[in-house]
């Protein structure tokens, strides 16, 4: 059978290459970040963010094109959308608050679709790359912030996302209940393929357990993002050196 016409599925070969492309891409682009940081440069940590922003304009207007628009699923309102449009933003600003998103919302929730991807279709599908190309601008984005940014996430970091992160699924709730969607996973319906929100019992209490799971899921982010940034520092080195 044609690979391009299989449909996916998860934690088989495809899975796999996938995820452990993006994983080199994503260290090496950490790299570059750091290399870059350490000469006094952030011209890659920038035009990283402009690739970016590029991307999430062009992928937002062909879910608007009306041969794709879904009203299920073509508004960017998923967490996942929310960190792609902040990616570039908190390069190019270094806010604080907007750095913080995301790599709390990026490493301690969207990363989880590299685990449990809700992706539909088959690679000869652009809706297929088009799932894969935001999550892995997320990831890698987080790993140019952990290489070239000097910013590590604080404890009143992450009170203010979690808040932040609370109104987000409030809001959703009510926009998801408006119009039978289900962004944010949030809505009273379950995502296409398994994940962990099949086990967290009826909605809405699941929501309940989404936001504390999420919330610990960032916590762990604050403790070990040092472990990211001496990872992709311990990496530049042999670069440096040169």
């Amino acid at each position: 059978m044609n690979w391009l016409e299989t449909p996916f599925e998860p934690f088989t070969l495809t899975h796999l290459a996938i995820a452990t492309l993006a994983l080199v891409f994503c260290m090496a682009c950490g790299v570059a970040a750091r290399v870059e940081r350490t000469r006094g440069r952030r011209s890659f940590a920038d035009g990283f963010a402009g690739v970016v922003f590029g991307w999430m304009v062009l992928s937002n207007i062909w879910w608007m094109v009306p041969a794709n628009w879904t009203i299920e699923r073509s508004l960017p309102l998923h967490v996942c959308d929310f960190a792609v449009i902040l990616v570039p933003l908190a390069l190019w600003t270094r806010n604080r608050l907007l750095l913080s998103l995301v790599l709390l919302w990026g490493l301690g929730l969207s990363t989880q679709a590299f685990f449990t991807p809700t992706v539909e279709g088959v690679p000869g599908d652009f809706r297929f790359w088009l799932f894969w190309g935001g999550h892995l601008a997320i990831a890698a984005g987080c790993c140019v912030i952990a290489g070239g940014v000097d910013f590590r996430p604080g404890w009143k970091d992450w009170g203010r996302v979690f808040v932040i992160g609370v109104f987000a699924v409030l809001a959703l709730m009510g926009l998801n209940h408006l119009l039978g969607t289900n962004y944010g996973y949030v809505g009273n319906q379950l995502p296409s393929t398994p994940t962990l929100i099949d086990r967290l019992g009826p909605w809405p209490l699941r929501v309940v357990w989404l936001i504390l799971i999420g919330g610990v899921a960032q916590a762990l982010v604050v403790v070990l993002f040092p472990v990211l940034r001496l990872a992709v520092g311990v990496l530049a080195r042999p670069w440096l050196r040169r």
